[in-house]
């Protein structure tokens, strides 16, 4: 910039291992002036605080603003996901997950000494460690339970009626990844209190990640149905254990075109609050997977006799998109395989589902019949 010029700083080379400092300590002017304490205020930052300052280094925006570290970062990455891979596969075990992460912490710390990152001091602030730790932690716990999600994706895309991919709504679910997910974060979670019981670290703790509303971090269930997002409401209890051997299914109807819409009902509403549906199609009694009104849900059960159960319902949603439209998947399907503590354990995680019409929680229902209110 013109008017800006550069003025080199003075002081002693010191050299510390490859780095070279400046000693500035001979050029500190002493003040006689009395420091005015009235006006001073101390700032004492928590370790918790001290530990988010430096999380900020160690996200993937900022290590991909350093040629260096976002080379590693790509091969650590590549690691982790083949590592996480295989243990959903099964060709990685529990304790191997946990060396394997821990290998990866090391080798990603060991590239910030070489690489003077985030700064080249000697030594180490335990609370910047804390933050590398926990944020290397915090990245391979949402990588595996978004590994988990995606498999269960594209195993539902089998069972939906219809394109995939049309303007409708469905889930998947299917215990299997909810229990993996469990014994991959015991895994790293052993893996990372063993690191801080080496370095002496007494003080540092996993994340409440619930807590932060994290969801994507914490458990299968919250990024399954990650409530971030207003169309995910899916599960109420994000703690809810599922059944072993136990998958589940829902899904909406979708218009064949997503095109315009037919008017299906006409809806009045009086001064006194009743309302009037007539309708101008016969309404649909059945699922039916061309028809955005209707929905369908399943669930599959491997009973303590080895044998598979099966339960279903078909669901009609009303016209206008109401509250009335939020059906808890606990009043729609109920087990009965003949041993009492199975069914009642699996028909309680019911309570935890619900399922709605798409839209439902933008408060419109643009792939239902338009309700044409008076």
């Amino acid at each position: 910039m013109e008017g800006v010029s550069r003025t080199p700083l003075a002081g002693i080379p010191v050299q510390m291992g490859k780095w070279t400092y400046l000693d500035i300590t001979s050029q500190a002017v002493r003040s006689d002036k009395p420091a005015d304490v009235d006006q001073m205020t101390v700032y004492k930052p928590t370790p918790e605080q001290r530990r988010q300052r430096w999380a900020v280094d160690f996200s993937d925006f900022s290590l991909s603003k350093d040629p260096a570290m976002s080379a590693v970062k790509q091969v650590i990455d590549g690691k982790t996901d083949a590592a996480i891979q295989g243990f959903y596969d099964g060709s990685v075990s529990e304790e191997e997950l946990s060396e394997t992460f821990q290998a990866l912490f090391k080798q990603f710390s060991d590239a910030c000494k070489t690489n003077g990152y985030p700064i080249p001091l000697p030594g180490t602030d335990r609370y910047m460690e804390q933050a590398k730790m926990e944020t290397f932690y915090g990245e391979f716990r949402r990588k595996l339970l978004s590994n988990a999600v995606h498999q269960s994706v594209e195993e539902g895309k089998q069972y939906v009626a219809g394109d995939p991919m049309a303007a409708r709504s469905w889930k998947y679910y299917n215990s299997d990844y909810y229990y993996q997910s469990e014994a991959a974060i015991s895994a790293i979670s052993k893996g990372i209190m063993d690191i801080a019981q080496e370095k002496g670290y007494d003080d540092f703790s996993i994340p409440d990640y619930k807590a932060k509303g994290l969801n994507e971090y914490y458990n299968f269930n919250t990024a399954f149905s990650n409530n971030f997002a207003v169309s995910e409401q899916y599960i109420l209890n994000p703690d809810a254990v599922p059944p072993r051997n136990f998958q589940w299914f829902f899904q909406t109807g979708a218009n064949p075109d997503d095109g315009p819409q037919m008017i299906t009902s006409i809806t009045t509403e009086y001064p006194d609050g009743t309302t009037e549906t007539v309708y101008l199609q016969k309404p649909p009694t059945k699922f039916d997977p061309k028809n955005p009104s209707t929905g369908i849900t399943w669930a599959k059960l491997l009973g303590v006799d080895g044998k598979w159960h099966t339960v279903t319902a078909d669901i009609i949603f009303k016209v206008d998109d109401c509250k009335d439209n939020l059906y808890n998947i606990g009043d729609l399907l109920k087990f009965s395989t003949g041993d009492p503590v199975q069914d009642a354990a699996v028909n309680q995680f019911f309570k935890s589902l619900q399922v709605y019409p798409r839209g439902h929680f933008e408060r419109m229902s643009s792939k239902q019949g338009i309700n044409l209110s008076v």
